[in-house]
């Protein structure tokens, strides 16, 4: 397999020619990297993973998570003037103690970083990556098929250094037919 690590497709150029870089990427390397959202969509689905999962966790005063700004006052994760610098805070390096508190009130599943908390699996965001028509149309180009089925699957929220090591994961080998699927269980 080539080193595909440079190689990142731009996922909102739709145009023939970039579907078919990223179709012949594809077809010879068996993976590819698609960049689909900005860096601000990026940080609004941070806080969208800390608004409605990681603050959600019904924990004692003792293990709830806060986040602090640099003047140690409590950011609100939906004031607007906050959530530069709560996004900041969580995504950046982690002193510490503030680490320390953290992992003490992260959501459960920290082990192998996929918590099972319904809202993982439902947040809008996510909906709209799954239902992205720019998505689909590379989906459907490099499948050659445009009855697709999106994956109802998880967003997983990882402390530095926690949870499993892996870069792509897959319950099932996504290579196999259907009936060697149901073979191998």
């Amino acid at each position: 397999m080539a080193d595909v690590s440079a190689t990142i497709f731009n996922g909102r150029d739709i145009t023939a020619m970039n579907l078919a870089r990223i179709k012949s990427s594809y077809n010879e390397n068996g993976v590819v990297c698609i960049q689909m959202l900005s860096a601000d969509k990026c940080n609004e689905l941070v806080l969208e993973q800390w608004r409605n999962v990681i603050l959600k966790q019904e924990w004692t005063d003792e293990y709830r998570i806060t986040v602090h700004g640099q003047d140690g006052c409590v950011l609100d994760v939906d004031a607007p003037e906050d959530q530069k610098e709560f996004v900041n805070s969580v995504v950046g390096p982690l002193p510490p103690p503030v680490r320390k508190k953290m992992e003490a009130g992260w959501p459960l599943h920290r082990g192998f970083g996929a918590c099972c908390d319904p809202a993982v699996f439902h947040l809008e965001g996510v909906w709209n990556i799954r239902q992205d028509p720019d998505l689909y149309k590379i989906a459907s180009h490099i499948c050659d098929e445009t009855r697709l089925w999106a994956d109802v699957n998880r967003s997983i929220q990882k402390l530095p250094g926690q949870g499993d090591n892996e870069f792509l994961h897959f319950d099932f080998n996504p290579f196999a037919s259907a009936r060697q699927q149901e073979s191998d269980d």
